[in-house]
């Protein structure tokens, strides 16, 4: 029998993995679990490695113990091997090591904190769902039953700062080689054109093709579905904050997948007439903001209760703050955090006192999640809302 998904983990956190199977076949999905679906006399490598091939989604319970495991590193390399999605189900707050960082550099992880049990679990069923069955065809995760099976797993750690946790969708293997063109392990999508350096106050938008903007090049982010991320439209003209124009963001939202776009810097290369993006390979390339003590900016909802997280900086880095291109961006990434908008015009701040302002390449961003936020009712479904006037505020040279 076919299965949809494949659950790697350290045989230390079998009861974990108990639970996780458990809850997906309770939904529906059909689960190759070692060592329940060996069958006997079979060659116990070699019947892995064909569940993996003969499966959709790859499941990586990630804790310490997997950390360590080298079957879990090989479960991993078959899955990347034969361009499976892979999910890892991050379990507790330590960092990868190198063949799985190496493995999963391009890879969104599943934050599993700050959370109990089962809401954790059912997160990650409406994940694996939204990417097996047409949207229309999703319902919510089945609430636990009675049946004798201890499926119990301890609390989840809360993680240092806001993160915007929603967004864990497998990327195939041959995107590593492309990882100095991804912001965060993004995919990306060049469009638009380059930067000029100014002084004074920094604009990112004032108002459509106003000579003051800056951080002209636009990159699309997508989990599996770039169509859900509609291009923006700079030349709004409804009820901008202030001036003639605002920027329209829309976006489809489906359970298990997220995307958003970027405001980066571009250049010039001596002889060429046309922007290139500034991926991370060249030296100095960003714009210099040294002075910039906030970047500040407009934003409302269509209706009210959209989620969206803002941040500004981080480009050339990883999941976990490593960076992975030569010339980074000096700002590491500076987030709010998901905020819920209303449908009238309110300022956001990000303080940027004392960071790194040198070498800005991402000016500023924003991703938003089909899966809602703790607390929230607001998730899949068309989500549009509208931004105005970001600036970095202060003196810059």
């Amino acid at each position: 029998m076919a299965h949809d998904v494949f659950i790697s983990y350290s045989h230390i956190d079998k009861p974990i993995a108990d639970a996780i199977c458990a809850k997906m076949e309770q939904n529906g999905i059909r689960c190759w679990y070692a060592p329940r679906d060996l069958s006997p006399g079979n060659n116990w490598m070699s019947a892995i490695m064909t569940a993996i091939e003969n499966t959709s989604i790859l499941i990586l319970v990630f804790t310490g113990h997997s950390n360590e495991s080298d079957q879990v590193i090989r479960e991993i390399n078959q899955a990347v091997k034969t361009a499976k999605i892979i999910i890892p189900f991050k379990l507790n707050d330590i960092q990868p090591n190198k063949d799985i960082q190496y493995l999963l550099d391009v890879v969104h992880w599943l934050d599993a904190f700050g959370a109990p049990q089962e809401k954790s679990i059912n997160q990650l069923v409406r994940q694996v769902k939204g990417l097996l069955a047409p949207a229309s065809e999703e319902e919510e995760p089945a609430q636990d039953q009675d049946t004798g099976t201890d499926t119990s797993v301890e609390e989840i750690i809360t993680p240092p700062g806001p993160r915007f946790t929603k967004k864990t969708i497998g990327i195939a293997a041959a995107l590593a080689a492309a990882v100095l063109a991804v912001f965060a392990g993004y995919r990306i999508s060049t469009r638009q054109n380059a930067a000029v350096q100014d002084t004074g106050r920094t604009y990112v938008y004032r108002d459509d093709k106003d000579p003051d903007n800056h951080f002209l090049l636009k990159e699309k982010m997508w989990g599996s579905d770039e169509t859900l991320v509609h291009n923006m439209q700079e030349d709004c003209p409804d009820s901008p904050q202030s001036g003639k124009t605002c920027i329209r963001c829309e976006q489809d939202l489906k359970a298990g997948d997220w995307g958003g776009w970027l405001f980066l810097s571009g250049y010039k290369p001596d002889g060429e007439s046309e922007p290139r993006l500034n991926d991370g390979s060249t030296a100095g390339q960003g714009i210099d903001l040294a002075g910039a003590s906030a970047l500040t900016f407009y934003a409302r909802g269509e209706k009210g209760g959209e989620n969206v997280e803002f941040f500004t900086g981080g480009f050339g880095y990883d999941e976990w703050d490593n960076a992975v291109a030569e010339f980074p961006d000096s700002l590491h990434k500076k987030s709010l955090g998901v905020v819920t908008l209303e449908n009238k015009w309110q300022e956001y701040r990000i303080e940027l006192t004392s960071e790194d302002m040198a070498n800005v390449i991402c000016g500023f961003g924003y991703v938003l999640s089909g899966d809602a936020p703790e607390g929230t009712d607001a998730g899949e479904g068309r989500t549009v809302f509208f931004l105005d006037e970001i600036c970095f505020e202060g003196e810059q040279p």
